[in-house]
């Protein structure tokens, strides 16, 4: 009970530095909590919602249906990547407006970057649609392929909106989704170091 609630600060922690992390191609590196020289998550605390912005960009009303998925890793669009900098920085900032048209303007570059779509649902959940932002992080996941890092950082966002909803169970189930992906994508780094192949399930 008491590892379910520790995940909250985390997932929100996640949240905040997603943007920046994701200009790099290969995934960004997960703390595993299990090992004891590791890094443990603070204790989870009260999450403040910002007030709704008049308007956020709606997953929905950008492609009437999900774009096939592509592999992963793949060379990214140097515009995609700026303009979800400069998005993290007005979410920063709380100007969720400015940073929807930015990631907007992103989506039509490229729809089918998962990282992208996480921006959104990130976005959307710092603005209080956190329906809207897990359906976003699931459309995101779609388009992941075997970036384990993204899935991880999807499933703890939808998670953490889940507990916040009132829905503890399904606030457990992708928790657990979102632990095993962060262990999968911890193995394929240490491979990586160690210049081992990645190990795909």
């Amino acid at each position: 009970m008491k590892r379910r609630r520790q995940f909250s600060r985390a997932a929100v922690g996640v949240t905040v530095v997603l943007l920046a992390a994701c200009a790099a191609t290969p995934p960004a590196p997960v703390v595993d909590r299990s090992g004891p020289d590791r890094e443990s998550p603070e204790p989870a605390t009260a999450v403040a919602l910002p007030p709704v912005p008049a308007r956020v960009p709606d997953a929905r009303e950008k492609e009437p249906e999900a774009p096939e998925p592509r592999a992963v890793p793949f060379a990214r669009n140097p515009a995609t990547v700026a303009l979800l900098t400069a998005a993290e920085a007005e979410i920063n900032a709380g100007r969720y407006p400015i940073a929807g048209a930015k990631i907007d303007r992103a989506l039509r570059i490229d729809p089918k970057d998962p990282w992208v779509w996480h921006g959104l649902a990130t976005l959307q959940f710092a603005s209080g649609e956190l329906a809207q932002a897990a359906a976003t992080a699931r459309r995101s996941n779609a388009l992941a392929g075997s970036t384990d890092g993204l899935h991880a950082r999807n499933w703890y966002l939808i998670a953490e909106g889940e507990r916040l909803l009132g829905n503890s169970s399904a606030s457990a189930a992708a928790l657990d989704e979102a632990e095993r992906y962060a262990e999968r994508a911890r193995l394929t780094a240490e491979r990586k170091l160690s210049g081992k192949s990645p190990l795909r399930e």
